[in-house]
């Protein structure tokens, strides 16, 4: 099993780190493996609503005309078997 946990945590020491790392472990012990991402490091930048409608290519060709990491973040997802979110 694949999954993937997002952790909303700065704090890489802290204690929902320590929960996600608590929790890759497990997946680990289990035999699946688990990719923490530490979405503050991320660059993800708000919609800007394209269109007058509020959309732009995104509804009509599938991918956003922002270059950051959400596109990344999306195929980490898509290619997990489970996501699991870590907030502090």
């Amino acid at each position: 099993m694949k999954v993937l946990l997002i952790s909303g945590s700065r704090n890489h020491e802290g204690q929902t780190a320590k929960a996600a790392g608590a929790y890759a472990a497990g997946v680990a012990a289990g035999g699946g493996k688990c990719e923490i991402v530490f979405l503050p490091e991320m660059d993800i930048q708000r919609c800007r609503q394209c269109d007058e409608n509020g959309w732009g290519i995104c509804r009509t060709e599938g991918k956003c005309v922002i270059n950051d990491n959400f596109a990344e973040l999306v195929e980490k997802i898509r290619h997990s078997d489970a996501v699991v979110f870590a907030t502090p």
